[in-house]
């Protein structure tokens, strides 16, 4: 199983990009990750012939992502305000 990020859900379709490759990218029906996944969720998933076998949500590596960026927003928000002053 690899790890994937759910990069967008349109119609009832999610985009998932392959985390240690982002350019491979797999279109899967929501109703196939696990509940309650969103758009930026981390899941570990087994995908063959473009269909998920099994997935799992990775709760922990989400929230660890989701702080990073955000930790990375702030510093430029900080940039910015020195810069303007």
């Amino acid at each position: 199983m690899k790890l994937y990020t759910v990069d967008s859900i349109t119609q009832g379709l999610a985009r998932l990009l392959l985390r240690e490759a982002e350019q491979v990218q797999h279109v899967v029906p929501v109703a196939d990750l696990p509940k309650g996944t969103g758009e930026g969720d981390i899941i570990e998933a087994e995908i063959v012939d473009g269909q998920i076998v099994r997935a799992l949500s990775k709760p922990d590596e989400t929230l660890a992502q989701k702080q990073k960026i955000q930790a990375k927003l702030d510093k430029l928000k900080r940039k910015g305000k020195d810069r303007a002053d």
